[in-house]
C-alpha cells in the first residue's frame, strides 16, 4: 500500500469542526469554498502584520456596533444612538481584551493579502478591536508583593502612534477568492469561533442571497450546511424563508426576528403557510387587539374526540383553507390543537 497516499495534505485553511451534522449526511460542498479549505502553504501564511496595516471589514456576518473611534476613546459617549448595544459589546469585548493581554491571541485573525503590506479582514473583526483596546487601555501593575496583574486605564488621550509599531499574527490568504467565497469563508470563521445568533445569521443568509441573485444564481442546501452549521433538512427549512423572504408577512418577521422581536419558530411556521394564512397568522400575532381587560374570554371545553373536531373544521371550511385544514394530522392532539386554533381565526375572520 502506498504510504504516501495518506499523507494529509499541511496547512489547512479552515479546520472544519462539527457543528451537530454527521459527516455521512454531508455529500459533498460547493467546489469553490472545497478548494479553499484544502488550501496549501503556499496559499496561505501566517504573518505578523502591523496594526495600522489592517483593514476592517464592513461586510462581516456579525452585527457589531463598535468602530475604532469608540476603541479608541475606551469607553461609549453617552450621546450615542447606540449607547446601551454598544456599552454591552464593549465590556464583552473588554473580557476577551484581558484575554489576549495574558495569554495572546491564540486563533488568529482571518485576512486577504493586499497590494503592498496592508490585509483585509474576513473574520476576527472583534478579536483586533481586543487587541487595540489592550494596547491602549490594560496595563500590566505590580501589588505590594510585586505581583503583576493585568488593570483597565483608560487612556483619554492614547497613543496612536503604537498602531504603527504593535504586531498581531494574522491567517493570509494569498490566493484572492471571489466576493461570494470570500462571504462564507467569513461567515465559517465566525462559526467556529462564537456562537452567532440566529438574526446575525438570518441578516447574513438575505444579504448572501441577493447577491447570488443578482448573480443569476440561487443558494442550494450545500451551501449552508457548512455555512450556518445545520444540517440537510433544517437547510431545506432556510432556503425555504430565502425563497419567500420578498414576501410582505415574510419580510416582517424576519425583521422582527432580526431585532430578536419574535421566535424563530414563528418564521418558520409563517413561512409554510399559503398567502391566506399567511394573513391571519400575521394578524393573529401583530393586529389590533382590544386591551386584557376587554378581552371576553370564552371556554370552548375539552373533547378527545378528534375525528369528530376534523369533521366540523372540515364541513365550515372552503378553498385553499379546507386544503390547508385537510393536511393536518388530526390523530395527532398537538396538531389538532393547533389546527383548531387556526380554524377559529379563519372562522372568526370570514364572519366577524
Amino acid at each position: 500500500m502506498n504510504t504516501e497516499s495518506k499523507t494529509k495534505r499541511p496547512g489547512v485553511l479552515i479546520k472544519r469542526k462539527p457543528l451537530g451534522v454527521q459527516s455521512g449526511t454531508i455529500n459533498r460542498v460547493a467546489e469553490k469554498i472545497a478548494a479553499a479549505e484544502s488550501a496549501t502553504l503556499q496559499e496561505y501564511e501566517l504573518r505578523q502584520i502591523t496594526v495600522s496595516d489592517i483593514e476592517l471589514w464592513d461586510e462581516q456576518p456579525r452585527k457589531f456596533h463598535l468602530n475604532l473611534e469608540d476603541i479608541y476613546r475606551g469607553k461609549i459617549l453617552e450621546s450615542d444612538d447606540n449607547y446601551k448595544v454598544k456599552s454591552e459589546q464593549l465590556e464583552e469585548l473588554i473580557g476577551l481584551s484581558m484575554s489576549i493581554k495574558e495569554f495572546g491571541i491564540l486563533n488568529p485573525p482571518l485576512a486577504l493579502a493586499l497590494p503592498g503590506k496592508k490585509v483585509q479582514l474576513l473574520g476576527g473583526q472583534r478579536r483586533v478591536m481586543a487587541f487595540i483596546f489592550s494596547i491602549f487601555h490594560i496595563r500590566t501593575v505590580e501589588n505590594e508583593n510585586q505581583e503583576g496583574y493585568n488593570e483597565i486605564i483608560v487612556n483619554p488621550e492614547p497613543d496612536m502612534s503604537l498602531l504603527y509599531i504593535e504586531r498581531i499574527e494574522v491567517k493570509v490568504i494569498l490566493r484572492r477568492p471571489d466576493e461570494l467565497t470570500k462571504e462564507r469563508m467569513a461567515m465559517i470563521d465566525n462559526m467556529q469561533r462564537v456562537d452567532l445568533t440566529i438574526g446575525d445569521k438570518l441578516r447574513w443568509l438575505i444579504s448572501f442571497a441577493d447577491r447570488r441573485e443578482s448573480l443569476g444564481k440561487k443558494i442550494k442546501w450545500r451551501d449552508l450546511i457548512d455555512t450556518l452549521g445545520v444540517s440537510r433538512s433544517q437547510a431545506y427549512e432556510w432556503l425555504a424563508i430565502v425563497d419567500s423572504r420578498k414576501d410582505a408577512y415574510v419580510m416582517e418577521v424576519i425583521k422582527k426576528v432580526i431585532s430578536n422581536l419574535v421566535s424563530f419558530s414563528k418564521l418558520l411556521e409563517i413561512v409554510k403557510a399559503d398567502q391566506e394564512l399567511r394573513k391571519l397568522l400575521h394578524d393573529k400575532w401583530f393586529g389590533d387587539r382590544p386591551a386584557p381587560d376587554k378581552i371576553s374570554r370564552v371556554s370552548l371545553g375539552k373533547t378527545d374526540n378528534l375525528k369528530a373536531l376534523r369533521t366540523l373544521v372540515l364541513t365550515n371550511s372552503e378553498g385553499e383553507f379546507k386544503d390547508h385544514f385537510e393536511s393536518i394530522n388530526w390523530d395527532n392532539p398537538k396538531n389538532a390543537k393547533k389546527g383548531f386554533e387556526e380554524f377559529l381565526i379563519y372562522w372568526e375572520r370570514k364572519h366577524g
